[in-house]
């Protein structure tokens, strides 16, 4: 996986993570809609995320080698993705993928044998790695920091998630999984939007991946694209 940093000259610089997948000899990031259309989301329902005046020109993937401080980057031109609004998620899915060249040669581990059409019976651990905001952000920059881990073993795990909408009505949000954690914070992982999930399937012993993080609906409330969006969105450019 690696961070993302994304800038232009007046655009206010945003960070986020994200993770690769391979299809048809192409490799692909994929991180976040939100982290490259410059949305400010809103925990209040009721809002629509804020769109950002300008876009960002490029976008930078930061990878981090054996586990150490040891970075180097991938630049890419985002200014051809059109980010013309923000989406609404839960009723959209908020994640987009970018074609990736990768002219350094370098060792690129990606998610696609992790893939899985339904979850585990027996389900595990929880596990996210991303790379927070509040550690990345100096004044006047950016720096770059190892991934943190976030693990949850204590969960309800929802399918169709049931919100109360404005209109007072209820709605399901069928885009995504809600995870709701036990006594596990969830409010101070600024920085992870774009994060691959991946769940332990006990019985099979192995791991699998389950979505990409997104939001935070509440404390102790998570919210990830379900995996088929993920799949959805190389699709729209590797036709």
């Amino acid at each position: 996986m690696g961070s993302v940093y994304v800038n232009t000259t007046n655009y206010l610089p945003a960070t986020g993570s994200g993770y690769f997948v391979r299809d048809r000899n192409k490799l692909f990031f994929i991180t976040a809609h939100h982290v490259l259309a410059g949305c400010r989301s809103s925990r209040d329902t009721c809002k629509l995320p804020v769109k950002a005046s300008i876009y960002p020109d490029t976008m930078n993937i930061y990878l981090n080698f054996q586990g150490n401080m040891n970075f180097r980057y991938i630049r890419i031109d985002v200014k051809h993705i059109k980010m013309e609004k923000c989406l609404s998620p839960p009723m959209e899915a908020d994640i987009v993928a970018c074609e990736v060249i990768n002219t350094n040669n370098d060792t690129i581990y990606s998610v696609e044998n992790f893939l899985a059409t339904t979850l585990p019976k027996k389900k595990g651990v929880i596990s996210i790695y991303g790379f927070p905001d509040y550690a990345n952000r100096i004044a006047g920059g950016f720096q770059q920091v190892n991934a943190t881990h976030f693990v949850v073993d204590s969960f309800l795990l929802y399918n169709y998630y049931s919100f109360k909408g404005c209109d007072g009505m209820m709605w399901v949000d069928s885009v995504d999984y809600v995870l709701k954690t036990y006594k596990k914070r969830t409010d101070n992982l600024g920085g992870f939007s774009g994060s691959p999930v991946f769940i332990e399937d006990k019985k099979k012993k192995k791991w699998v991946f389950m979505g990409t993080a997104t939001m935070v609906i509440d404390d102790q409330k998570l919210v990830f694209t379900k995996p088929e969006h993920t799949l959805r969105a190389i699709k729209k450019i590797n036709k």
